[in-house]
């Protein structure tokens, strides 16, 4: 399904009484800025005290901005789909992927998790009761951030393909780490004229805060005159924008990071089968250790921090119930030698906690 020629009725509407926003690209902080060689007094801008640009609430963001971050999953989901729509969502895509969903008011269909046949079944039962004008949606994520497993992209590509339906993929995890020049995997498998969205986040990889969707124009604009999260936010700050793109600098001048980063997880994750743990599916930089219930991962958690590791327990309702698990991110600042002694750490409170 190519992404370009696509142009929702909404949208059409809107350009009949020509209503249609276009995108401002104009800066957000100043009272006066340059603009293709020629300065202008800003009129434009709700920055009333002017404090955008003050270096106190510079060096706070400079502190603060890794802590946070925000997907453009509402935003897109709420946008494109109408009460009449049906959604075919993996059943363990990202929580925002589901309000979304919810706020659009569209039928939420959600499929087992990468069960490409049940998904295929679904939406044929689905197609006999489609009628003209109503809009099948497939969105998963690339890379599972519970699991570190990866979305079959090209199966879900035929799938949807198949039955005239759209695709949204969520990146936040791929981002920067798979693909050409950190692309993504969408880039990585060469499907960027079948998927319709690519969602993905700065506060991940790029180090930074803010969210972006890669998608055609007409969808570009759609979403600038009907997305809510876009409309009624204000526009990210010049320190995050600038942060994003130094990091996709380096990444584009570096190709090897990616690469090097997938290397040492699956170093570290071989070093934990080889213990006796189990990594479940993982496949990427993500790696969770199945625990089980609730109460033995938060003791396992304990017991790594006493032992000088971090790692969050993750419960229900997070992860389904009775699949709670430690969650390891693995990192460029974790050394080999880091690896192979967390590995050893966690081995020994697995014992302690009479884990098989």
């Amino acid at each position: 399904m190519e992404n370009e020629g696509w142009v929702p009725p909404v949208l059409r509407q809107l350009r009949a009484e020509g209503r249609e926003r276009t995108l401002n690209v104009l800066p957000r902080a100043g009272g006066r800025f340059s603009m293709d060689g020629r300065e202008y007094l800003n009129f434009s801008c709700n920055d009333y005290l002017d404090l955008s640009r003050d270096p106190r609430v510079l060096s706070r963001a400079a502190e603060t901005m890794s802590r946070y971050g925000c997907l453009a999953n509402v935003g897109v989901l709420s946008s494109v789909l109408g009460r009449s729509d049906v959604v075919f969502a993996d059943r363990l895509v990202h929580a925002t992927i589901i309000d979304g969903i919810v706020l659009s008011r569209a039928k939420l269909c959600r499929f087992p998790h990468n069960d490409i046949e049940q998904l295929d079944s679904l939406m044929t039962r689905a197609a006999a009761a489609r009628r003209p004008g109503f809009r099948f949606l497939v969105v998963t994520e690339s890379v599972f951030s519970m699991d570190g497993d990866r979305a079959p992209l090209r199966a879900l590509c035929e799938v949807a393909g198949r039955h005239e339906a759209m695709l949204m993929v969520d990146e936040a995890h791929a981002l920067g780490v798979f693909g050409p020049h950190g692309a993504g995997l969408v880039r990585e498998h060469g499907l960027g004229n079948r998927v319709n969205a690519c969602t993905a986040t700065l506060s991940k990889a790029l180090g930074s805060y803010g969210g972006f969707v890669a998608c055609s124009t007409e969808l570009q604009a759609l979403l600038i005159n009907r997305s809510r999260p876009f409309l009624y936010s204000t526009g990210l700050p010049p320190a995050s924008v600038g942060a994003a793109l130094a990091a996709l600098e380096i990444i584009r001048a570096a190709p090897h990071l990616g690469p090097t980063l997938l290397a040492r997880a699956e170093l570290f994750r071989r070093q934990l089968r080889e213990l006796g743990l189990n990594v479940m599916h993982s496949e990427s930089h993500i790696i969770p250790l199945l625990i089980g219930d609730n109460a033995t991962a938060l003791r396992f958690s304990a017991r790594l921090k006493a032992k000088g590791i971090l790692a969050t327990a993750i419960r229900e309702p997070t992860v389904p119930r009775g699949t709670a698990r430690i969650r390891l991110s693995v990192t460029l600042a974790h050394a080999e030698e880091d690896l192979q002694q967390a590995a050893t750490a966690i081995a020994e409170a697995a014992r302690q906690e009479g884990l098989p």
